[in-house]
């Protein structure tokens, strides 16, 4: 299949060839080599426009791919440094590791990662027994924003602790199935999260006051009662059915205060 150039106004066999002839990708500076493809006769010249060097590895397999992320490499930044296998070997030769040395997986937590997914993004209160206290988490799934370069690849889930104003990470997965292990500290509560979701959401919103699913102050008697806003109530209709199954339905003037001083 031939791409047709905008800029030569001629053809090119690959849509990375049409990109650099057009400026749109930046050329590499670099000596020929077996990782460099020689200018053929597929890449036209006209008005003195000359034709550029192209990677033949400018499309990345899924293997380096896979151990870039492992190494934390910033694909963006790499593609625009060369071809990927070359920023491999330089990252890992900073570290010390031979080349040629596969990376190690990162060890696996016990909590099911499929059930920890399926709980979804949002705020949870969970706690072993009534004698401790709660241990507070926020799920979260990395998604595009217009406009904004995210840090961690789109879809990516992170898990963290929840101390006031402040965050922990506890651990990630990232979209290739890999797990980046922080903290494992509260395993047991977060496998409470995976269990019951739902209840989790309920019990941050009655504790802390704000939305079980995006974690907004909940401004009135009502939502203080089901432990969600208005507006998620919407589409998460199930929590108000479980919190009247548990504690009953609110009444207007009964305050989550009076809840709590009847003990329920």
């Amino acid at each position: 299949m031939a791409y047709k150039c905008a800029h030569c106004k001629g053809t090119h066999e690959k849509a990375a060839e049409a990109k650099v002839c057009a400026g749109l990708t930046r050329t590499p500076t670099v000596t020929p080599s077996a990782h460099t493809a020689q200018p053929t006769a597929s890449q036209p010249m006209s008005g003195g426009h000359r034709s550029r060097v192209v990677y033949r590895d400018a499309a990345p397999t899924t293997e380096q791919l896979n151990k870039a992320r492992r190494l934390g490499i910033d694909l963006h930044r790499a593609w625009k440094r060369g071809p990927l296998g070359d920023e491999i070997d330089r990252v890992l030769a900073e570290r010390g590791q031979s080349v040629t040395a596969e990376v190690p997986e990162p060890p696996k937590t016990k909590v099911p990662l499929d059930m920890l997914q399926k709980a979804g993004d949002g705020y949870f209160a969970v706690r072993l027994d009534a004698n401790r206290p709660h241990t507070f988490f926020r799920l979260n799934t990395i998604k595009p924003i217009a406009g904004v370069r995210r840090k961690l690849p789109i879809g990516t889930f992170t898990v963290e602790t929840l101390h006031g104003d402040n965050r922990r990470w506890m651990l990630t997965i990232f979209p290739n199935g890999n797990v980046k292990e922080y903290d494992l500290s509260k395993e047991d509560e977060l496998l409470m999260v995976c269990v019951d979701p739902n209840g989790g959401r309920i019990e941050y919103g009655i504790e802390i006051g704000s939305c079980g699913i995006c974690g907004k102050t909940l401004t009135d008697e009502r939502s203080r009662w089901y432990g969600i806003g208005p507006d998620c109530e919407k589409r998460n209709g199930i929590l108000i059915s479980i919190v009247e199954n548990k504690y009953g339905p609110w009444r207007a003037g009964y305050t989550h205060k009076d809840r709590l001083a009847e003990g329920r």
